[in-house]
């Protein structure tokens, strides 16, 4: 048996063999994990995990390569034992959400933990190797920290809880404390929460797009300066970014979304510690495969929060498995921000029974499947009065049941968190001749959302000068006790500005063969300027006109010139915004296409359109374009 004994040099090589194998291994069970939904990470983290998870394989193998493998045999046993454990952890249930965060003082930590062991084991150089661990684990927290701005985290506690929710293509008007001309929905969660907080009667989108407009509020910036016009598309590390803002301040931070053009992985998760946009399977062809591509197998092994697969499409999921997300999270210490996103009254606006009922509805069908190119056309010469008068009542009905679900997200949200209820950006009902669509014009429908802040800072009451969901990220971090960061846009929603001039816009370019090229508008599709109670508003499809929205809050009939003369001004506020430099457009994530398609907002493939010609004033030009 003596002679089964290691060297203590013998013992040396036999625990290398044993991590390297260990490493190795766990590095293919990364690659060859089965496809499940995983967590989508930028290439820099990707590389990172894999590291780590190679650098776990390595100390354990050489742990029990060293202090088990006091003898040959236990030595061989010892580099596949490891890698069994790992896989015993990673299929050990759980429950709960995946969260990861990758820290660089991680990878250091285990490297410093694995070099002491494997000193140590050799009854060697004990000081040293304690004094070489404590330097490499004191080098990996500061790694850590420079990580996360340098700078010490706020005690929990000194901040307020903050909860944000968007809600997805929900217009103003159609809430009972807003002003408007159109039949209200049946709204009382939302509506109790307008009673004891602050609405802002003429908040307004920067466009009526989801992924440029969220990149808004968090930024403060709008589409011109940050150049994220379309769905899909990248976002820049650099802007200012709200969430990491409030990361920084100590708060937990983690987002739930209900639709894949806000993917994390486009770079909406920045400073959250958890984002969940992972609905289910991606699908099948090769738009899926290129986003499955940058997908980290063998997700088990990096959280011991775990996972679940949930129900629901790869692109978009019902308001109420989204909180069922949050129904499952862990609890955490204060102060968290949650932002939560649903997609419910989106098209094809499909409402629950009771809702259908109280809008007049016979049924909660939604509107024939044949009808939708018709309805994906500008203009409305194919829809019948009578169908597009169930489709105006059919989206009525779904803002019922989104009020139902944010009544359930607010039970127990006491009056000490700070509530923002926000949307996107609204929707088109036949207004301007588009129907059941967004996206290419500026006009109220599409761009007058409700706005509400209620809590902590927040005084009641109502405020009817226009205001920008660009207004949000510095309100928020005001209402937190937080420094506004250099370079974040907006003003404060707090003290707003009677004067203030509101922008919302389109671009031609980011919808190829939408829309005719005009040397007027350059890039733009259309412009609206708001002042008081005053609009300028010009698209491709209709000549520059001024609106009184008092008289006309849907921005449908243009005054004029004897009507208009107090408003005049405004014309020149839109030009002057027309001859704004416009940053470059951000580049749409390669492999969003099938997300995109499948969502509404790009049409599959097909023959070429012959491109629209301009409408005279008031007219509508045809386009086969879905920006939704």
């Amino acid at each position: 048996m003596a002679r089964d004994r290691l060297s203590a040099a013998q013992r040396l090589a036999a625990g290398l063999v044993a991590a390297g194998i260990s490493g190795l291994l766990s590095l293919g069970l990364a690659w060859a994990w089965p496809d499940e939904p995983g967590v989508l990470l930028t290439a820099a983290e990707r590389q990172a995990v894999l590291v780590e998870l190679g650098l776990q394989g390595f100390v354990g193998g050489a742990f029990l390569g060293l202090v088990l493998g006091r003898h040959r045999a236990s030595a061989g046993v010892a580099a596949l034992v490891a890698p069994l454990l790992l896989v015993l952890l990673a299929l050990a249930p759980r429950s709960g959400s995946i969260s990861i965060e990758v820290e660089e003082s991680v990878i250091y930590g285990v490297g410093a933990l694995g070099a002491a062991l494997a000193l140590l084991a050799l009854g060697r150089f004990r000081r040293l190797a304690l004094g070489a661990a404590a330097l490499l684990l004191v080098g990996g927290v500061a790694v850590g920290l420079s990580r996360d701005g340098g700078g010490a985290r706020d005690e929990p506690g000194t901040h307020p809880d903050i909860l944000l929710l968007t809600l997805d293509t929900v217009r103003a008007d159609h809430f009972d404390f807003h002003s408007g001309d159109v039949p209200k929905a049946h709204t009382p969660h939302l509506s109790a929460l307008a009673a004891r907080g602050r609405v802002y009667d003429a908040a307004f989108a920067p466009m009526a797009i989801t992924g440029p407009s969220h990149v808004t509020m968090f930024s403060g910036l709008s589409p011109r300066e940050h150049g994220v016009r379309r769905n899909g598309a990248e976002l820049d590390g650099s802007l200012p970014w709200l969430p990491e803002e409030l990361d920084r301040a100590g708060y937990h931070t983690r987002a739930v979304v209900s639709a894949a053009v806000l993917e994390g992985s486009l770079g909406f998760w920045r400073g959250f510690d958890a984002y969940d946009s992972q609905f289910a399977e991606l699908g099948e062809g090769g738009d899926a495969e290129d986003r499955r591509a940058r997908l980290v197998r063998g997700h088990g092994l990096l959280s011991w929060q775990g996972w679940r697969r949930r129900a629901g499409s790869a692109f978009h999921r019902a308001g109420a498995d989204t909180l069922a997300v949050l129904d499952d999270a862990p609890a955490r210490e204060a102060p968290t921000f949650t932002w939560v996103h649903l997609y419910d009254a989106h098209w094809p606006y499909t409402p629950s029974p009771e809702a259908a009922r109280r809008a007049g509805l016979d049924d909660h069908e939604p509107l024939s499947g044949g009808l939708l190119p018709v309805f994906l056309l500008q203009g409305q010469g194919g829809i019948s009065p009578e169908d597009l008068a169930r489709g105006q009542a059919l989206y009525r009905a779904g803002l019922d049941d989104v009020d139902a679900l944010v009544g359930r997200l607010l039970e127990g949200v006491g009056e000490d968190t700070l509530v923002v209820v926000v949307a996107d950006h609204g929707e088109s009902l036949g207004e301007h001749d588009y129907t059941f669509n967004h996206g290419m014009l500026p006009y109220a429908p599409d761009t007058r959302v409700p706005l509400i802040l209620a809590g902590p800072g927040v005084e009641p009451g109502r405020v009817e000068s226009p205001v920008a969901v660009a207004d949000l990220g510095r309100t928020v971090l005001e209402l937190a006790g937080l420094a506004v960061p250099e370079g974040m846009g907006g003003r404060s929603l707090l003290e707003p500005d009677p004067e203030r001039i509101v922008v919302s816009a389109s671009w031609a370019k980011e919808f190829p063969g939408a829309v005719s090229e005009g040397e007027e508008l350059g890039p733009w599709a259309g412009v609206a300027v708001r002042q008081g109670r005053g609009t300028a508003a010009v698209t491709r499809w209709q000549a520059a006109s001024l609106y009184d929205r008092d008289r006309d809050p849907r921005e449908l009939a243009p005054l004029g010139d004897d009507e208009a003369e107090d408003l005049a001004p405004l014309r020149a506020a839109m030009r002057l915004e027309l001859d704004q430099p416009v940053a470059g457009a951000a580049e749409v994530e390669e492999g969003m296409e099938a997300a995109l398609q499948a969502l509404g907002y790009l049409e599959a493939e097909g023959p070429a359109e012959p491109e629209p010609e301009p409408a005279a004033a008031g007219g509508a030009a045809e386009t086969t374009e879905a920006p939704r």
